[in-house]
């Protein structure tokens, strides 16, 4: 259960920073594009461990990596828009 939580946090994590990327490039953030780069990297080789050192994939794990997707691209949109509104 341990790796499933970790796998969650770090895809949810993943996706949240790939939306705001997303949103960054399209607006020409260079600077927060370049972080938000690294931070992908990092979240990203968390998952790729967590779920090469079980070396099986549980079904907990399994719904982890896939919840997390959904919640993360919402947050990411929900995250932007409300700094957007604070930034105006």
């Amino acid at each position: 259960m341990r790796d499933a939580a970790i796998v969650f946090a770090a895809q949810f994590l993943y996706v949240l920073v790939m939306g705001l990327q997303s949103l960054a490039v399209n607006n020409g953030r260079y600077a927060q594009a370049a972080i938000q780069s690294f931070l992908l990297g990092t979240f990203g080789f968390a998952i790729t461990t967590s779920i090469v050192r079980n070396g099986e994939i549980g079904s907990a794990t399994w719904v982890a990596y896939v919840a997390s997707g959904p919640v993360g691209i919402v947050a990411s949109m929900w995250l932007f828009k409300k700094w957007r509104r604070r930034c105006e």
